[in-house]
């Protein structure tokens, strides 16, 4: 829905004679109902419940459902009672009951932007002979198969956007949007962790901030009453992260590549993308949250970059320095060498095998030796150093070691080449090799120059 404020009348499933009327009110920042009265009764404080489901006719005629609110408070103005709630989810098309309603059959998703990550045009102007003539490829579908579940489809329309009577202005417009196919019916969780996924891709894909404009979900007819349902598709409202974000134009130099330059490749990018999701999801988080969440304190990214790094290896390559034999063994003989102080060392040597930060970005940056090997022994060796004193100086905040950055600049500086080794990292992951990534990256090209690791190093040293 867009922002705006909705009146209506209000009621909860079970309680279909007690409605009162109310306004909606939806932001870019909160999802509120006020209403008059209230809809439900609390002893005290500590037994406010969840609402799972309030159900709402707006005075235009469209039925909603309100998922998960919660109570906020009330206020009597000269013996007038409201009551407002915070709402989680608005579904505007159906009336559901409980959540094993919530299930769907496919979703279509507008992003911003996804033109510009297309880059194709289904728009052609041919002038001949003092005639101007324009075509149009309407209806363009691509279809692409992630995985046994589900699958994706970029659909384009082209149509007039604004147009004049009699015709003396006309503006054609594009516009593309995703949809996706799902094989069995998927939950909301279930649902919007799949676009949450699909909107990271593109914002990568991008190197910019992409935003869900809406989501529409297709029903299951047979888990719903038919007099409970007025269209077979509900568009869903809530609150993501990016919500609030101001809207901005695409910087082109960020973009790490377009659908014209990885169409042949395309569906295994996305199933890759999916395939490894559960095993990046937390580096991921980390990632994106230093994307979307707008100018975050130097130190914070840092710290998030480097454990994104360092989560990465320990789930992708072997963690221990030794065999656990090996390791026991060596633990053995030094426990029996100092019996006096046996459960001091153990406890202390717990993690002695465990390679430290800077072991793991070498043998990171050793899988990649092409881009983030693309320097000077010395220089990979000052920068892997320089990460982990200064890791290890903000985790502590002991006396920084002679390596350790301090100065918040040089934070910035070094956090930016953190994320050029995770830009080669997700890259990898996704399917391109080493030496295509920065054939397809104009700014990973840009930046992962010859011995770029030594003019990050030479900064932070100034």
């Amino acid at each position: 829905m867009k922002s705006g404020e909705y009146s209506g009348e209000w009621w909860l499933p079970q309680s279909l004679d007690s409605k009162t009327r109310g306004n909606l009110i939806v932001s870019t920042s909160d999802l509120t109902l006020e209403v008059e009265g209230e809809l439900a009764s609390y002893i005290t404080l500590d037994s406010i419940p969840l609402i799972p489901f309030i159900h709402g006719k707006l005075h235009d005629g469209r039925i909603i459902t309100l998922h998960s609110s919660s109570w906020i408070g009330s206020k009597s103005t000269e013996g007038f009672k409201k009551t407002r709630y915070n709402v989680d989810y608005i579904f505007e098309g159906a009336y559901f009951e409980n959540d094993d309603q919530l299930k769907f059959k496919t979703i279509s998703i507008v992003l911003d932007h996804l033109d510009d990550w297309i880059w194709t045009s289904s728009i052609n102007i041919v002038q001949d002979e003092g005639k101007t003539v324009i075509t149009v490829e309407n209806d363009t579908k691509k279809l692409f198969k992630i995985n046994e579940q589900f699958e994706l489809e970029i659909y384009t329309s082209v149509g007039p956007d604004t147009m004049s009577f009699p015709l003396k202005e006309l503006m054609i417009k594009q516009n593309s949007h995703l949809k996706l196919y799902l094989t069995e019916n998927f939950s909301l969780s279930n649902s919007l962790d799949i676009v949450r996924h699909l909107q990271n891709f593109f914002s990568f894909a991008l190197g910019n901030i992409v935003k869900v404009i809406s989501i529409a979900c297709e029903i299951v007819p047979s888990l719903i009453e038919e007099e409970k349902v007025k269209i077979p598709f509900v568009d869903i409202t809530y609150l993501t992260i990016t919500s609030a974000l101001p809207e901005r134009r695409v910087d082109q130099i960020k973009i790490h590549f377009r659908f014209v330059d990885v169409k042949e490749k395309f569906s295994i990018l996305l199933q890759n993308w999916f395939k490894n999701k559960n095993q990046l999801d937390v580096i991921l988080n980390l990632y994106f949250k230093n994307m979307y969440v707008q100018e975050p304190f130097a130190t914070e990214r840092f710290m998030d970059l480097s454990r994104a790094i360092e989560v990465y290896h320990r789930r992708r390559f072997p963690s221990n320095i030794d065999t656990k034999e090996v390791h026991c063994e060596r633990m053995k003989e030094i426990e029996n060498a100092i019996p006096k102080y046996s459960s001091w060392l153990k406890e202390n040597l717990s993690f002695s095998n465990q390679k430290n930060l800077q072991t793991r970005l070498d043998e990171i940056i050793q899988d990649h030796p092409s881009t983030l090997g693309n320097s000077e022994l010395e220089s990979i060796a000052d920068f892997t150093q320089m990460l982990r004193h200064t890791r290890n100086y903000h985790t502590h905040y002991d006396n920084p070691a002679s390596q350790a950055i301090t100065d918040s600049d040089k934070i910035s500086r070094f956090s930016q080449g953190l994320k050029l080794v995770l830009d080669v990292i997700i890259m990898g992951e996704m399917g391109f090799d080493d030496n295509p990534i920065c054939v397809v990256s104009n700014p990973l090209r840009r930046s992962l120059k010859q011995n770029w690791m030594k003019d990050i190093v030479e900064y932070c040293k100034k």
